[in-house]
This record gives C-alpha cells, sequence and structure tokens, in this order.
C-alpha cells in the first residue's frame, strides 16, 4: 500500500529482450514540459438554515520527461515519466507506448501505472492513497480501401489503502471489436461492439459484465455543412441481483448545421439519455432525460463567430414524479481561434428549471429555481514554446425556497513550457 504523504521516485525501464521494443538510439527525441498551475473548487449551499461554503485550492506543478522515437504515421515509440506537486496531494506516474505497422496492419500497446498519495491533514474530503495500473492493447488492418477494422482490450487495476463505501478496489476489463467506413472526407461511418467485465474482491455484490454497442455516422457537405449521429447502448448485469437491479442505458447525440446564409449558420443540437431498470427503487429508476438546442451563429470572421439561440430540457420518469422538471433557456457563445496563438471560448446561458411537482406537496424534495451556466476556456500562446490555459465554471442557482440556493465554481489555470 502507498502512504501517506510519501515522496514517489518512478523508474521505467525498457526491456530491452521485447521484440516490440526499439533498441536505444541516438535518433530519438527527448520531449518533457514544466507546468505550474492552481485549481479551484467550492460549492456554496444551506445546510440546517446554516449558509455553507465548501472550498479546496490547490497549487501545483508537474514535470514529464520522455523519450520519443518515430512519428504516428510510422513506428512509434514512446516512453515519459511524469510527476505531480500539490499543497494537498503528490502523484507519479510512467507510460509505455509502443506502435509497429506491418504493411495494412497496425498493432499498439499503451501502459501506464499512477501512484497517488494525499498529504497529512489533506484538506480532499475523501483523501485516499492509491495506486493504478492500466494495460491497452489494439491492433487494426485495412482490408480495402477507406476501411478498417480493429480490437482492442483494456485493462485496469486500482488498489486502494482503505476500502470504505466510496472507494473500492476493482480489475476492469473491456474488449471491444469494431469498424470504420470513409467515403472519402465527405462521410465516415463507425461501429463498435463490447464485453466488459468489472470484478470488485471486496464488495462482489455490484461486480457486473456489460455488453456495449456504438454507432456513428458524419457527413460534410459543404464549409460549416455537417450532421454529426451517435447512438450508444449497454446492457449491464450485476453478480447480485437482490444489490442492484440490471438495466439497459441508451444514449445518442444529434448535432446538424444545415446550412448556412452568407455570414450567418444554423446549429441543432440534441442530447437524449435514458435509462430502463429490471427492478426500479428510490435510488435508481427508469427515466429518459433530453436536452437540445438551436443556435443561428454570426461569423464575423475565420477567426471570430458569435451565435444565439433558445435551449430546452427535461426529465420524464414514470416512477419519481418528484424527479420530473422541464427547463427552458438561452444559450450565447463566442468563439475566437486564430490558428494557434490565441483560442478562446466562452458561453453564459441563464434559464428556469420548473419541477412537476408542486410547491405544496408534501413528498416535495426539489425546489424551482432559475439558473446561470457561465463557461470559459481559453489557451494562449505566449512564446514559442510557452503557453497559457484558464478554464472558469461558474453555475449559481435562485431557488423558490431560499434555503435550497446553491453556487459551483470551478476554475483552473496552468503556464506551461514544452520541449
Amino acid at each position: 500500500m502507498i502512504s501517506r504523504g510519501r515522496t514517489f521516485v518512478f523508474v521505467a525501464m525498457l526491456p530491452m529482450f521485447d521484440p516490440l521494443c526499439p533498441a536505444v538510439a541516438l535518433s530519438g527525441t527527448l520531449t518533457g514540459a514544466l507546468v505550474a498551475g492552481f485549481d479551484s473548487y467550492s460549492e456554496k449551499y444551506t445546510l440546517t438554515q446554516t449558509k455553507t461554503l465548501d472550498r479546496l485550492n490547490e497549487f501545483r506543478t508537474r514535470i514529464n520527461l520522455g523519450y520519443l522515437q518515430g512519428t504516428l504515421l510510422d513506428d512509434y515509440s514512446q516512453i515519459e515519466a511524469q510527476s505531480l506537486i500539490g499543497q494537498e496531494s503528490l502523484e507519479a506516474s510512467g507510460r509505455l507506448n509502443l506502435t509497429r505497422r506491418f504493411g495494412n496492419s497496425r498493432m499498439a500497446l499503451d501502459n501506464m501505472i499512477t501512484f497517488r498519495s494525499y498529504r497529512e491533514n489533506s484538506n480532499y474530503a475523501f483523501a485516499n492513497d492509491f495506486r493504478r495500473y492500466g494495460l491497452r492493447v489494439y491492433a487494426q488492418h485495412d482490408p480495402v480501401r477507406d476501411l478498417t477494422l480493429r480490437v482492442a482490450d483494456r485493462l485496469d487495476v486500482v488498489d486502494y489503502e482503505e476500502r470504505t463505501q466510496f472507494d473500492y478496489d476493482y480489475v476492469q476489463n473491456v474488449i471491444e471489436v469494431g469498424a470504420s467506413l470513409d467515403r472519402g472526407l465527405a462521410s465516415s461511418y463507425n461501429a463498435t461492439i463490447g464485453l466488459a467485465h468489472k470484478s470488485i474482491p471486496d464488495t462482489t455484490e455490484i461486480s457486473y459484465r456489460a455488453y456495449n454497442l456504438g454507432l456513428e455516422y458524419r457527413h460534410i457537405s459543404g464549409v460549416r455543412k455537417q450532421i454529426f449521429l451517435t447512438v450508444s447502448g449497454e446492457r449491464r448485469m450485476y453478480a447480485h441481483k437482490p444489490a442492484r437491479s440490471p438495466f439497459w442505458s441508451f444514449y445518442s447525440n444529434a448535432n446538424i448545421q444545415p446550412f448556412t446564409v452568407g455570414i450567418f449558420g444554423l446549429t441543432i443540437d440534441n442530447s437524449l439519455e435514458s435509462y430502463l431498470y429490471d427492478r426500479e427503487t428510490n435510488v435508481f429508476f427508469d427515466y429518459v432525460e433530453n436536452r437540445s438546442s438551436a443556435q443561428i451563429s454570426y461569423f464575423r470572421s475565420t477567426t471570430f463567430s458569435v451565435a444565439l439561440g433558445p435551449t430546452y430540457g427535461f426529465l420524464a420518469s414514470g416512477f419519481s414524479r418528484t424527479d420530473e422538471y422541464k427547463e427552458i433557456g438561452g444559450k450565447l457563445s463566442v468563439d475566437y481561434n486564430t490558428g494557434g496563438r490565441v483560442w478562446l471560448l466562452a458561453s453564459y446561458e441563464p434559464g428556469w428549471r420548473d419541477y412537476r411537482i408542486d410547491d405544496n406537496d408534501a413528498n416535495l424534495i426539489f425546489s424551482d429555481f432559475s439558473y446561470h451556466r457561465i463557461l470559459v476556456f481559453t489557451n494562449v500562446r505566449l512564446w514559442r514554446n510557452t503557453s497559457m490555459n484558464l478554464f472558469v465554471n461558474l453555475e449559481p442557482e435562485d431557488h423558490k425556497a431560499r434555503d435550497d440556493d446553491s453556487t459551483t465554481t470551478l476554475f483552473s489555470s496552468d503556464i506551461s513550457y514544452s520541449f
């Protein structure tokens, strides 16, 4: 196990007898990065009629050092070590990535190990040291032009220092088989089927196996005119049905840009998520949740655009009326991208959520509220190898029942130098 506050020294070695491993050569390139950043997360809410503010701030420094040989279009090898030092936690990781091509076929191996330790008296609410090991083996073959067949096997192993109701050791294995068909640059089709198995030694009741299916379609018919559709589904079955009910889950998204008129364009987006349980409970019940938006974009230039339009969402459940709601709002988005120097994405979405259950109902859990969703992301290249990133997410909620008011704030920033 990993003891809290321990300093890690990670040493990675390439096994020279491995036929996939390249011989040490001077033709490779040393890579690295130095990143200094600050993260802040806060939640403001009312608890037993007392205003409460939970906040976690952390300064962090990350150091990456690696060795790279080859290119992504050819044989490719990379070994990298990373160390993260923060006020609240320490993390060390190593990664090995090998890719080899054999005619129209390609094989890849991606291996990563991570150690994370929290300092004594950490402000993290559920600080629990852990180590994680991940291995992914991937192979693809192009039998004919524009058609790709692929198979992948991913293994994840997590080991916590302490077992709690939130943190438990597990071993997860996911096998996927898929195919992609490209019709030039205009259209592409993608299909994937998978089998997943998650084993939890200390809580065998919630170990499970799952079957997955994913379909994607993309079509580009011109500048700012495209259709992107994705559909996925899962059937999950737990080892002990009385502890957790098996279920079906479905997800779909449609993003359509049907036309442009001069400097104006239209984007329609709809996402739907649904869960169907074999046995419903007060915690796990059938529901359908949908979110839609339609935005008219104004393209001021090739680097700057503004979009504005309405949003609508709902949640429907025949089992839990207290969770059902309808939501209506509007969204303003700004996109500024100079192609390498500055990239800015910002959006503001105000709206109102109305729960189906009456405010005077004895079963009332959630009260209606107005919301403001603010999102800002920017990347600025300060110098040739130095850049700055900034991410802000602010979501205040003003409820009819004042004691339900809440505000969630996430702030992250860093400056990085890479070579």
